[in-house]
């Protein structure tokens, strides 16, 4: 699943807000690895797996993640949802 979430904040403070978020997920079995701009994420929760890329970039996130169908709908809709806020 590829996507593409503009977002409104700084690359500064979207980066912050991500990094939070990837934090958050540490205590649910997803690992995080940040350089610069760019994290890698991975981990299984509710039974699906799933790995990806994320882009911070000035106006908006861009991820790539690997997972099934179900995971990609739900999941995409969250991380949408948490950048948007």
């Amino acid at each position: 699943m590829d996507f593409k979430q503009p977002h409104s904040f700084s690359k500064e403070e979207a980066l912050a807000r991500l990094q939070s978020l990837t934090d958050y997920w540490k205590k649910h079995g997803v690992s995080s690895a940040w350089d610069g701009t760019k994290g890698r994420i991975s981990g299984k929760v509710k039974g699906f797996s799933f790995e990806g890329e994320i882009d911070v970039e000035e106006r908006q996130v861009s991820a790539k993640v690997k997972a099934n169908l179900i995971a990609r709908k739900v999941g995409g809709a969250y991380v949408k949802g948490k950048i948007e806020d």
